[in-house]
């Protein structure tokens, strides 16, 4: 418990440096360490260094992130979850990868809803609608409003410019097709017509077992009362 409570600290020193190498080594170290968890670290202990590189990756450069999502990705036995909480910080081959894992995990028996249903025709309306009166960082808040994800990883999803968050949300929520492709046109700015052609393909990029497993994630690992108290 000391060996883990020392490290700690010693990284937390270490984040308080704003040097941009100190930060990069910093998250590698932090990534080293949750990948090869000591034995003789309680499981308990690991919360407070995934925060820690939750913080970091938003605090390092781009490449670096993909970087070392691409280090995560290349080992077999990374918790899936691990790498479900940095899809956003990956490269588009690894967010495949990715979303590859999580079909393959995934239960289809436990989600019995069919796209249609009140319930999801009801949060396809409303997302619908706030696209369309919303927009930008408004949009993020509705996100969070119908779906109960924090607020950050709202802004996330409502920034992906290939719209695979929009996607995995919509998907994973049981939305249907048309209720996505307005929501995605209706979200991309000032997009060309190539890039909006890519949003809405997006639709089909993202299995549907792996969009229930993520958005159910997301739910758990950063729902909107927790960012909000």
């Amino acid at each position: 418990m000391h060996g883990a409570r020392d490290r700690l600290s010693r990284l937390i020193e270490l984040a308080g440096d704003d040097a941009p190498e100190r930060r990069r080594t910093l998250a590698l170290e932090l990534c080293d360490l949750l990948l090869d968890w000591p034995q003789s670290y309680p499981a308990s202990t690991r919360e407070p260094f995934e925060a820690l590189l939750e913080k970091t990756m938003q605090m390092i450069d781009r490449q670096t992130r993909h970087a070392l999502v691409w280090r995560i990705a290349e080992r077999s036995d990374a918790p899936l979850e691990f790498l479900n909480e940095f899809y956003f910080d990956a490269s588009d081959e690894v967010r495949h990868a990715i979303l590859l894992r999580n079909a393959e995990l995934q239960e289809r028996a436990a989600f019995d809803a069919e796209p249609g249903d009140l319930e999801s025709a009801a949060d396809g309306a409303r997302l619908v609608e706030a696209a369309r009166t919303r927009p930008g960082e408004d949009f993020a808040h509705a996100l969070t409003d119908i779906f109960g994800i924090g607020s950050h990883l709202a802004e996330r999803i409502a920034d992906d410019v290939s719209a695979e968050g929009l996607a995995i949300v919509a998907k994973g929520a049981h939305i249907g097709r048309a209720a996505f492709s307005a929501i995605a046109l209706l979200t991309s700015g000032k997009a060309t017509p190539d890039s909006s052609a890519v949003r809405l393909s997006a639709f089909d990029m993202v299995p549907q077992a792996a969009a229930e497993r993520m958005l159910a994630f997301w739910k758990i690992r950063h729902p909107a009362q927790a960012q909000a108290a």
